[in-house]
């Protein structure tokens, strides 16, 4: 059914961004080796991810596939103008996490534009390495009910934030006031078709289930 193989599935997309490729594989690699030809428990598989990533995961068994709802994220962010360049960049970037008592581990990338005239253009981290500044994506790990994203005054301001950025992690993305009123005028005009779908169904969401909790209607 669709709660089982798609929560299922969502659940070890997660896992994987989380983990990262080489570690997901090799822990893959382990447990089929294993327990080939095995009956095997849920605790097996993610006590082989956990030796071969060097993580403890028997928390996170626990909190994702066997606590029942799925999480919600809302971003919030102020801006400031840098002394050094006089651009406009971030002064806090917040995820906040929810329903109260129900907080899971999430990693997850963070879609930050600039909207100008229907056009959206990406914003990166501007990260100095050596001479070279490189761009890098926004990655947050929610552990708690309020993230802060570390380092802001790297990233230029945005008008439009979108949590969950790819679908890496299975939430519920709540929009602020301001990305909200720029995902309704500037839905059909985001350029990547996964991301303005990703949009949508939060848009959707929202229409059909309402604020959640702590949320302005």
């Amino acid at each position: 059914d669709g709660i089982t193989y798609g929560e299922g599935a969502s659940a070890l997309k997660q896992l994987y961004f989380t983990l990262g490729a080489d570690d997901f594989q090799e822990g893959l690699q382990r447990y089929f080796e294993a327990y080939a030809f095995k009956n095997t428990a849920i605790a097996d598989f993610f006590r082989k991810l956990g030796e071969a990533s060097g993580q403890d995961l028997v928390r996170w068994n626990q909190l994702w596939m066997l606590t029942p709802k799925p999480n919600w994220v809302r971003a919030s962010w102020t801006c400031g103008i840098q002394e050094k360049t006089g651009k406009s960049v971030l002064s806090e970037l917040k995820l906040q996490q929810g329903p109260d008592g129900e907080i899971r581990p999430h990693h997850m990338q963070v879609g930050l534009y600039r909207v100008k005239n229907g056009s959206f253009e990406k914003i990166e981290r501007a990260v100095k390495k050596g001479r070279k500044i490189e761009k890098e994506i926004v990655i947050a790990q929610l552990t708690q009910p309020v993230t802060i994203i570390e380092e802001p005054e790297t990233i230029a301001c945005p008008d439009f934030v979108v949590p969950n950025q790819e679908d890496w992690d299975y939430i519920r993305v709540l929009f602020d006031p301001k990305s909200r009123d720029v995902a309704e005028k500037n839905l059909s005009r985001i350029p990547d078709s996964l991301t303005r779908q990703l949009v949508w169904r939060s848009l959707w969401e929202e229409l059909i289930q309402g604020p959640s909790e702590g949320q302005a209607p």
